[in-house]
């Protein structure tokens, strides 16, 4: 905005910055959630996407043809999902947070997205996105990096994992690279 009024002439800034404030009131209505809007906007998305999934899992016998043809719509409602989901994350949809939250955590269920931890993530995206020597998140990136070594080190394997691979197991590093990593 300053970069605007600084492109005009000195006579000009007032006729700017007065149609600045006309478009602000004329944007006002739009700050406010619109409850009717959001349920439609829901049902609009959730319906076609659970009828798209129902109808290619009834299609799989005949063929991966028509599966195939219902995926790409079904991936359309799918992003669409994952945007409503993003609104959520902004309070966009509905006045109360907790309805928010609740259908953000639904909808993450269908985009395979925790919504809390998205949403945390997020905040901290939009927090730092200006500032370059704090961007990306250094803190999350640490707890997923801990929390893959952590599993890498056996922490969160499954007990039929050791029951499986029993000599394996003794050396945990030898356990994953021999299961995970190809050698040359």
């Amino acid at each position: 905005m300053e970069k605007m009024l600084n492109d005009h002439p000195e006579a000009e800034t007032s006729t700017v910055v007065t149609d600045l404030r006309t478009l602000t009131r004329n944007l006002a209505r739009f700050r406010e959630p619109n409850h009717g809007r959001s349920v439609v906007e829901v049902l609009i998305t959730i319906v076609p996407f659970v009828l798209l999934w129902l109808a290619m899992w009834l299609m799989l016998p005949i063929g991966y043809g028509f599966y195939l043809l219902l995926a790409a719509p079904a991936a359309g409602f799918l992003v669409r999902l994952f945007m409503m989901q993003h609104d959520c994350g902004h309070g966009s949809p509905f006045r109360h947070r907790f309805v928010n939250d609740w259908l953000g955590r639904v909808i993450g269920v269908l985009t395979l997205t925790p919504y809390d931890f998205w949403r945390r993530g997020h905040g901290i995206h939009h927090a730092t996105s200006g500032n370059l020597d704090r961007r990306g998140s250094e803190r999350l990136s640490r707890k997923l990096r801990d929390l893959l070594k952590d599993c890498v080190a056996g922490e969160y394997i499954s007990d039929w994992a050791k029951e499986q691979f029993p000599s394996e197991w003794e050396n945990k590093r030898n356990f994953v690279a021999s299961r995970f990593v190809k050698s040359k």
